[in-house]
């Protein structure tokens, strides 16, 4: 929705860069989004599509009324254009938990399991193909931290995600080899961190900016990640990213 969105993503392919964009799907039925599938079609963008269940239910729960049925027709739509079946045009789905409601939380279900069942059940239902599913621990923050706060669950969940730390997850972390930038420039380690408004730092404590970096003309000028209570979700069970289970 940014005025900026496209020619951004023109820049990028013109420098040979892979662009990913994340889609809610039911944008395309918007009125001035109805040419975002033929677009990302163009310019072979890689689409990672949020999809938090492959049942009507569970989805319209958490989304809102006629979710469901409106990301299946979208991901008609990009299976017609080519989208999960040409090896340059990637289609990825993107499993949520739903938020709990209670302290009986859980942990996100094994994700090579949980893709063989989305791809039957989708496949079978609604002719409906797509390439990986990445299942994203949700974080305690932005509307979800408020929510849990709401719900009074915001310490349990963080507790509980504590205790189920796993170590060996750390070495593959996203925020170990990625950055995140917001419009102004400013660098942030993850996109939580952004979210949180939690900037990379030099080791003097200066806040760092693609200026800046530019200027040193390398990324050494980072001192450390940074980190938060969130953090634990990226490293509970069987991790957590961008591109789901780290393990």
């Amino acid at each position: 929705m940014n005025y900026g969105f496209k020619p951004l993503v023109e820049a990028a392919i013109k420098n040979d860069k892979q662009v990913i964009v994340r889609s809610n799907l039911t944008i395309y039925f918007v009125d001035g989004f109805s040419d975002i599938p033929e677009y990302f079609a163009k310019h072979k963008v890689r689409v990672v599509a949020s999809l938090p269940c492959y049942l009507a239910d569970n989805v319209d729960k958490m989304r809102g009324n006629g979710v469901f049925d409106a990301s299946v027709k979208a991901l008609q739509w990009l299976n017609q254009l080519g989208y999960g079946k040409a090896g340059d045009l990637i289609l990825d789905l993107v499993y949520n938990p739903q938020l709990p409601t209670s302290e009986n939380f859980a942990l996100t279900p094994n994700q090579v399991n949980l893709e063989q069942d989305y791809k039957k059940f989708l496949q079978d239902n609604f002719d409906v193909v797509f390439n990986n599913l990445f299942a994203i621990t949700n974080l305690p923050v932005g509307r979800t931290k408020f929510y849990l706060e709401r719900t009074k669950l915001y310490q349990p969940y963080l507790h509980f995600l504590e205790s189920n730390f796993n170590p060996v997850t750390v070495e593959n972390l996203m925020c170990r080899d990625q950055l995140s930038i917001d419009y102004l420039g400013n660098v942030y380690d993850c996109d939580f961190n952004q979210m949180m408004n939690i900037p990379a730092t030099t080791r003097s404590g200066e806040t760092i900016t693609v200026a800046k970096l530019l200027e040193a003309g390398n990324l050494n000028l980072i001192g450390e990640v940074q980190t938060a209570n969130y953090c634990y979700g990226c490293t509970a069970g069987s991790g957590s990213s961008c591109g789901g289970s780290l393990l």
